[in-house]
């Protein structure tokens, strides 16, 4: 390829075909008459000029000539030299070391696809196309999203030039083997060596040959750099010291609903590093089988005992300050019976000391229901509950109570992921966000409840299903944790995005018509963040998700009816109402205490 078929556009300095009208990096029009920069006609010296101008015969040559330009050194075109006191003013954007280009999105391409960019500098990376949010769009409605460039330098390329800026970006090559939150040992121009962690893969970009980078800030860096002195503890915390026996005798069962109002916290835009782990692990499980009632179920202890199995192997202690377990087995002592009093009482138990690092989990298998929101803050107008054994009693624990217990009072920088096998689970823990698993896109609530930890919740079905009690090869069990366990041996560390997929899956291969759900508390790239419970057989760190919401608290943006209250479906398994318990009248467990 002739240099005299390009020219370069004034803006980007991108290398454009003479035909084409307007530049491919950022949609400057082609000035008319002098528009190649790279004319190969004999041209006359002027005083300035140097007798050995360069000649380009390649576009690798051109892709040459512009990766010196953009590193302060080298000549221009004609010949002048970069750094002569006597050189006119370079083009406007030709030593800018960084910048943004216009990408067109090819008609057919959705976002998640990947699409092979040339940047002004002249390297080929290949690129994830952003969410249609972040489409823009031109006169004739042709879509593009905006790319962000930097200098062509490598990791490797450690002696820079001292005319660098001292705020830039580098690549750093990712090597073999090596995913995202893991740590690597980079060298940056300026000579330091730094830790970085590997972002989520909808970060990296792609070598022409395949290999995977990402880019790094150096020098004064931009706000999520800032963040990431605080992705690591200096000292690991002590093990948990407070037995459950000990908790239990001097705990209170009052609720103390969090303060009315939204307030402003310290939070981190997304795409920083995540966190890691501090080693510390905390599970609660409940499994209710309500035996001798009306609405008696056979899997809801086997679903207890079977999470306690996964969590053992995955870094979970079975000790009583790691580990509680609440089922209804008549051997077991009074303590451990999931009435509400107890189960209050544990969720307080879970959150005790928890701090940053901290991994917990938490596991409910039984009975769900729902009863009209009086607050006007659900969207479809109910507040989901969980059932507890003395439910006649003491009535049900709502939503609301279950978020300020578990989850508003989670510390930035701890993580809980929870499992509710239990019908009208959908939205069990009134967290704000819900990923949607065909557009891969987080929806947020009307009404939402921000928090600052990292929560994240499995649900059995969507808040007007119910969810199937079934007989397994092993026993009897709840159709979602069923799934849950088994989807997890398969495929332990794929991502959020794979492992909801196959969750979906197996209920669907048993024809269960219920939908799993996640929702969570902070926005995350589910296609490329890992799940992991916390240290599988293969040593994979479950990282932990920073703070991202600059606000916490319960938000209403309008207000919602309360839903008239009706009765379970017929054929839900784990449908306590569907078996002729009336929900009408039941108290809610707050209603019940004051």
């Amino acid at each position: 390829t002739h240099q005299d078929e390009f020219w370069e556009c004034s803006v980007c300095t991108f290398p454009n075909r003479q035909s084409e009208t307007h530049c491919k990096g950022c949609g400057n029009a082609q000035p008319g008459g002098n528009s190649s920069s790279y004319n190969s006609k004999p041209q006359a010296p002027s005083a300035v000029q140097s007798s050995a101008a360069p000649s380009y015969s390649t576009m690798n040559d051109i892709n040459s000539h512009m990766a010196s330009i953009s590193l302060g050194t080298g000549t221009y075109p004609n010949g002048i030299n970069m750094m002569s006191s006597s050189a006119p003013p370079p083009p406007p954007s030709s030593s800018s070391t960084s910048g943004t280009m216009k990408v067109h999105i090819p008609a057919g391409m959705r976002s998640g696809q990947k699409l092979k960019v040339r940047s002004p500098a002249g390297d080929e990376v290949v690129k994830t196309i952003p969410n249609q949010s972040e489409w823009s769009y031109e006169i004739d409605g042709r879509p593009y999203f905006r790319l962000q460039f930097g200098p062509s330098q490598t990791a490797a390329a450690s002696t820079a030039s001292p005319a660098m800026s001292a705020a830039s970006t580098m690549k750093v090559h990712i090597p073999n083997g090596m995913g995202p939150g893991q740590r690597i040992k980079v060298r940056s121009p300026t000579g330091s060596e730094v830790v970085k962690t590997i972002p989520n893969q909808s970060e990296w970009s792609y070598e022409i040959d395949g290999r995977p980078f990402f880019r790094m800030a150096f020098g004064d860096e931009s706000n999520a750099a800032n963040y990431s002195y605080s992705t690591t503890l200096s000292t690991p915390p002590p093990p948990h010291s407070t037995t459950w026996r000990e908790f239990h005798t001097r705990a209170s069962s009052r609720y103390n609903p969090p303060p009315i109002g939204m307030k402003p916290v310290q939070h981190v835009p997304r795409g920083v590093s995540s966190i890691t782990p501090n080693g510390r692990h905390k599970s609660l499980l409940i499994g209710i089988n309500y035996t001798g009632t009306r609405a008696a179920l056979r899997g809801c202890i086997n679903d207890a005992k079977n999470m306690q199995t996964l969590l053992l192997k995955n870094g979970f202690p079975n000790d009583g300050s790691h580990m509680l377990m609440l089922t209804d087995e008549r051997h077991r002592g009074s303590e451990y019976q999931p009435n509400a009093s107890n189960i209050m009482k544990a969720m307080s138990w879970l959150m005790k000391d928890a701090q940053k690092g901290d991994v917990l989990f938490f596991h409910f298998s039984g009975h769900g229901g729902q009863v009209p929101d009086k607050t006007g803050h659900e969207a479809d107008g109910f507040n989901e509950t969980l059932i507890p054994l003395d439910h006649t009693r003491a009535g049900q624990i709502s939503d609301d109570v279950l978020w300020g217990s578990l989850v508003y009072n989670l510390p930035e920088g701890a993580r809980l992921t929870a499992l509710m096998d239990m019908c009208h689970s959908g939205t069990g823990l009134d967290l704000p966000y819900d990923y949607n698993v065909n557009t891969r896109r987080w929806t947020e609530d009307v009404n939402p409840a921000h928090s600052r930890g990292d929560v994240v919740l499995f649900s059995g079905c969507e808040d007007s299903q119910t969810s199937a009690d079934v007989q397994g090869y092993s026993g009897a069990g709840g159709a979602m944790t069923l799934a849950f366990t088994k989807a997890y041996q398969q495929c332990s560390s794929s991502t959020y995005h794979e492992f909801l997929s196959v969750v979906k899956r197996e209920l669907r291969k048993k024809r269960h018509s219920q939908r799993p759900q996640l929702t969570s508390s902070q926005q995350f790239d589910a296609s490329s963040r890992i799940f992991s419970l916390g240290h599988d057989n293969g040593g994979i760190t479950s990282m932990i998700e920073p703070n991202h919401n600059p606000q916490v608290g319960r938000q209403k943006r309008r207000h919602v009816r309360p839903a008239r209250q009706g009765f379970g479906r017929a054929g839900g398994g784990n449908d306590l109402f569907g078996l002729g318990i009336a929900a009408v009248g039941a108290a809610l467990f707050a209603d019940a205490l004051f």
